[in-house]
């Protein structure tokens, strides 16, 4: 699986997944319920918080439950999710197929369309968009809090 994945498994909250097996069926029922519900309104809120231009990469956040319903990952299964959500460096683009890279542009207040060429072009970078993260990052306290209160 493509891009970035955030576990919902803080260290802080071991002591409960680490013996989760000497609580009874009801207490485990409870937290793997728990789980699922954070993981889902996490990837409600990543969906709510990435960019949207053609609705590929909000499309492709996917939540998925694993070990027996103790952990829940979110995750974005397009190629270029990691480049959204960490952003890139500078960097140069140089033509792949051709031998200049080609594109159209219009002037400002002008309603022609102009061919450009160059055999390079420096990209100034993409700023990072931490929508996994800050939906995590949301749900996090409401979890902790949730599943204190199981453990009481």
């Amino acid at each position: 699986m493509q891009g970035v994945k955030i576990t919902i498994l803080p260290q802080e909250m071991d002591r409960f997944f680490t013996n989760i097996d000497k609580y009874n069926k009801m207490v485990q029922d409870k937290v793997k319920k728990e789980v699922v519900r954070t993981t889902y309104a996490i990837d409600s809120q990543a969906k709510k918080n990435a960019p949207v231009k053609f609705g590929r990469l909000r499309a492709g956040i996917t939540p998925t439950i694993k070990n027996n319903g103790v952990t829940g990952v979110v995750s974005v299964n397009v190629g270029y999710g990691i480049f959204v959500h960490e952003g890139t460096k500078p960097h140069q683009i140089l033509p792949r197929n051709r031998k200049m890279l080609a594109w159209s542009t219009m002037l400002s207040g002008r309603s022609t369309k102009y061919n450009r060429f160059a055999r390079r072009v420096m990209h100034p970078g993409t700023k990072a968009n931490l929508f996994l993260k800050k939906a995590a990052d949301f749900e996090k306290p409401r979890f902790v809090n949730n599943l204190n209160m199981i453990f009481r």
